[in-house]
């Protein structure tokens, strides 16, 4: 099978891991750390082929909810049957991976407990909320807006909000916005490091991309939308830099959040 390589390493990590438990004090913490540098290779071999293989997908569900008329109460009112669609984004394409990673996290987290290492356990980094919806801080948002990007990383909204940080951080509006000064913006900031501003922005292009994905008007993917968008600006700045103010300035204007610091 396609996985057998994998899961006969896992079963003799298995057999390495009890024997770790079988051995006197003294073997066992060379063998702990020797356990751990060969898990922490696995892991890293996982978790990039995650990122090979993994996708955010659009899917359009529709939900139906039976309304009562004007808000009465009994069958005798009458009621409605409305259906709503709502846009949802999923991640798919490395199921196994995620649960073979899951089992490894959890592999070292007993090592480390075992060595003596105290370590942050893998679950609750999964329940941790963010500004991702409340899916948790991921490895796979490290540093990833590149030249090179790809339609699939926008579905991601923190890939997202570094753009935007990349093509707007000059702009004069972005020193009230976000905070940026002469010394900011030539460093690179990433993830939990960004200004609260640049996710509010990624999250409205998102509900304008689904406005218009449920009117029919939008046909590509979130992630198609928005490389198309972050290429015509790089093209625009690129030919007349002044553009990028007149645009943000667009933006943030129809951002109730952001407006006060345009006009101000």
């Amino acid at each position: 099978q396609r996985h057998a390589p994998e899961s006969l390493q896992t079963l003799r990590f298995g057999e390495r891991c009890s024997q770790v438990r079988k051995r006197g004090s003294a073997d066992t913490a060379a063998s702990v750390q020797a356990a751990l540098r060969q898990l922490e290779v696995q892991i890293k071999t996982v978790e990039a082929e995650i990122v090979r293989k993994e996708r955010w997908e659009t899917k359009l569900v529709h939900r139906r909810d039976v309304d009562t008329v004007a808000g009465a109460f009994g069958a005798e009112y009458g009621s409605v049957l409305r259906e709503e669609v709502i846009p949802t984004s999923v991640l798919v394409g490395a199921e196994q991976e995620r649960e073979e990673l899951e089992m490894l996290l959890q592999r070292q987290l007993e090592l480390q407990g075992l060595g003596g290492v105290i370590a942050k356990d893998y679950r609750d980094m999964q329940a941790q909320e963010a500004d991702d919806g409340g899916k948790g801080q991921d490895f796979r948002t490290k540093d990833r807006f590149r030249r090179n990007v790809k339609a699939k990383d926008f579905e991601e909204e923190v890939v997202l909000a570094e753009a935007l940080r990349f093509f707007f951080r000059k702009a004069d509006a972005a020193r009230k916005l976000f905070g940026e000064t002469q010394e900011t913006i030539r460093k690179r900031e990433t993830g939990e490091r960004l200004h609260a501003g640049y996710f509010t922005i990624a999250q409205w292009l998102r509900e304008q991309w689904e406005e218009s994905a449920v009117a029919g008007r939008e046909k590509r993917s979130f992630g198609k939308a928005m490389l198309d968008l972050t290429q015509e600006w790089r093209a625009a700045f690129k030919a007349e830099p002044r553009r990028r103010d007149a645009i943000l300035a667009e933006i943030a204007g129809n951002i109730p959040q952001l407006r006060q610091g345009v006009a101000a």
